[in-house]
């Protein structure tokens, strides 16, 4: 039976497993220039640290048994300048280069940053266990709207986030990609 809980700074590794194939193309984007970086461990190092964006303090997590499967990065969008400052700080520390990213997120908005589940459990709902988790948190909260970005032709995530409740209510751009801005309704 899958379980779902807040996740703790030691899960770090197992949640950068998971998220890897989510953000592994936006990681590798602002490192192309430096072949000695590894994307990989940039992401534990931010999952790992308080206060940015992919830190384990915004991420839930799903367990089988006590094994790590699943784990989804939620924040409130009002927060996301703040959050992702670190991460713009520590590439240009590194002069990789200067991070411009359009805000993918606003205020009034929860927005679910990457979801991931491991190859082997997928199709199995833990993804859609893990969003209707977040579901539950926002209805809680006055004001605020669950959202996400997908890409337009991931056809599979499309159909569990309209399963899901979610809508598509425009489009993003996001690192020079046409995305769908989908909102929980």
């Amino acid at each position: 039976m899958i379980k779902i809980r807040k996740a703790q700074s030691e899960d770090f590794e197992n949640i950068a497993r998971c998220l890897w194939p989510a953000l592994s193309d936006l990681l590798n984007y602002y490192i192309s220039e430096n072949a000695s970086l590894n994307g990989q461990t940039i992401l534990k190092m931010f999952i790992e640290m308080e206060s940015n964006q992919y830190s384990f303090q915004n991420c839930v997590v799903a367990l089988d048994g006590d094994k790590i499967v699943g784990a989804i990065n939620v924040y409130e969008g009002s927060h996301l300048q703040l959050l992702r400052q670190p991460i713009i700080n520590y590439f240009e520390q590194l002069n990789l280069c200067t991070i411009e990213i359009e805000p993918e997120t606003s205020d009034g908005e929860y927005y679910i940053d990457s979801i991931g589940v491991i190859e082997s459990y997928r199709g199995n709902g833990i993804a859609g266990d893990l969003i209707k988790h977040i579901q539950t948190v926002v209805l809680k909260k006055p004001n605020l709207k669950l959202g996400l970005l997908v890409e337009p032709e991931n056809d599979s995530a499309i159909k569990l986030y309209t399963r899901l409740g979610f809508e598509n209510i425009g489009f993003k751009n996001l690192l020079g990609k046409k995305m769908y801005h989908m909102q929980s309704i």
